[in-house]
């Protein structure tokens, strides 16, 4: 007897398998990519909220005013402290007089504090006022001035983090419509 042909290919069942792992293969991997979206989205809030809270510690400190400022302009956006009013958090040499520049360590060297958009990849700054400036103040670290909340967002899935500073100075970090990480939802 003669064997039949043998043929080539895949049966209808081994594909169906094969979709069907690489089904549940990209179910379990997408929380991943939203997972490393979030970390970028609270990171840059964090970043912000640090840089405010060493300047309300550095105001009490140094018993002098301490200033936050960020700026949102042409898709990019940043955030520094400094010593003197009026700093340009987008300068990089800190030997630049307009850079947010601050001495830390009672040492005399002023240290370049400004953290810029270019950082965090695919996260916006959504601020009501653009450009902001705000003073902590020596006495007590209270706010001298008015801060809009700073939103930070992803793309492209949208996760927000809002960073506020209360009444009496003092900075905190929220998720916007959901809780984010350790950080709790915002409450409106």
């Amino acid at each position: 007897m003669v064997a039949p042909p043998k043929t080539s290919g895949f049966t209808l069942i081994e594909l169906l398998i094969t979709i069907a792992v690489l089904v549940i293969l990209i179910t379990l991997a997408a929380p991943a990519f939203n997972l490393a979206e979030q970390r970028r989205v609270i990171g840059a809030a964090e970043s912000a909220l640090n840089q405010l809270q060493v300047a309300r510690t550095e105001a009490i400190k140094q018993g002098r005013d301490i200033y936050f400022a960020s700026d949102t302009s042409d898709g990019a956006w940043c955030h520094g402290i400094s010593d003197t009013q009026g700093c340009d958090c987008f300068e990089t040499d800190e030997n630049d007089a307009s850079a947010c520049t601050i001495q830390l360590d009672g040492s005399g060297t002023d240290v370049l504090h400004a953290t810029q958009s270019d950082e965090f990849r695919d996260i916006d700054l959504i601020s009501p006022t653009g450009t902001q400036e705000i003073r902590f103040e020596p006495v007590r670290g209270t706010v001298v001035g008015n801060f809009a909340d700073m939103t930070f967002e992803s793309s492209p899935n949208s996760f927000e983090m809002q960073v506020q500073v209360n009444a009496i100075g003092r900075p905190s970090a929220c998720g916007s419509g959901r809780a984010m990480g350790a950080y709790s939802e915002c409450d409106d």
